[in-house]
């Protein structure tokens, strides 16, 4: 993850102060998204997850939270903008499944053009 985004001073310490950010590295960039270390990355991941409706964007197969990782249903965090926002962000089956959907950074990978993100 680029730590080139400078930091929001004011909006970082408020959100320290409302508790929503513990982890000392997090941060809030001038741009207003997010960067998260840690405890605040792990708790931003559910509403990943439920955005999707636990569904991959590129397959429509049913993902899971909560299983082992190498479960065909583990599903992975994809950072389209490397950054941990979560309207930034897209569900996809984990490299782990044998799926192809989070394999963007292999050479020759293209979205096919008929899926349908899901919303």
């Amino acid at each position: 993850m680029p730590r080139s985004a400078k930091k929001d001073f004011t909006v970082t310490t408020n959100l320290f102060e409302a508790g929503f950010l513990v982890e000392p590295d997090s941060f809030v960039s001038l741009s207003g998204h997010l960067f998260l270390e840690g405890q605040d990355k792990s708790r931003v991941r559910w509403f990943v997850f439920m955005r999707h409706k636990n569904k991959c964007v590129i397959c429509g197969h049913k993902l899971s939270l909560a299983v082992d990782e190498f479960h065909p249903d583990r599903g992975a965090w994809h950072h389209v903008k490397n950054c941990d926002c979560v309207g930034c962000s897209e569900l996809r089956c984990d490299t782990t499944t044998g799926r192809k959907c989070h394999a963007h950074r292999e050479i020759g990978f293209q979205r096919e053009a008929n899926n349908e993100r899901s919303t």
